[in-house]
């Protein structure tokens, strides 16, 4: 007898017949449910243009301001749904394609953010990092041996 639940393993050797990391229920001659690597080869991802991404524009001490949903993802575990996450940036609409700040909201769109919750969001987000480019970013310390 072993602890509730689990079933004891016979002494012996394993089960040979059994492939490891197939995993339970795949038979011979099903088909992967990933698509083989040579199909994924030569696509090419383009990124969405910044104008073309979800937006909403609010009004902020007579500021015109615009948030964009920049992404979304959730968290927690297997064993839970997660809660949703948003990844929104402002831009003043004088500007719309310079980022000025960034946040992360729980939500599934930004139409469901009210506007005095765009104001209080817009008030407690960060600064927005832009990336700099290859040629112009800093060179990386030299690492030095021993001390």
């Amino acid at each position: 007898p072993g602890m509730r639940g689990q079933r004891e393993r016979p002494r012996g050797p394993r089960d040979e017949g059994r492939s490891r990391g197939r995993g339970r229920g795949r038979g011979k001659g099903r088909p992967s449910p990933v698509p083989a690597r040579d199909a994924l080869v030569g696509r090419a991802l383009e990124p969405t243009a910044v104008e073309d991404l979800p937006s909403r524009q609010f009004t902020r001490e007579g500021i015109e301001w615009i948030v964009r949903l920049t992404g979304q993802t959730s968290t927690g575990s297997a064993s839970d749904p997660g809660a949703p996450l948003l990844h929104v940036m402002f831009y003043r609409a004088d500007d719309p394609l310079a980022a000025v700040r960034e946040a992360l909201v729980p939500g599934t769109s930004i139409d469901d953010l009210f506007e005095s919750d765009l104001n209080d969001l817009l008030s407690t987000a960060r600064e927005a990092v832009s990336p700099d480019p290859p040629s112009e970013a800093p060179p990386k310390p030299e690492r030095r041996k021993g001390r």
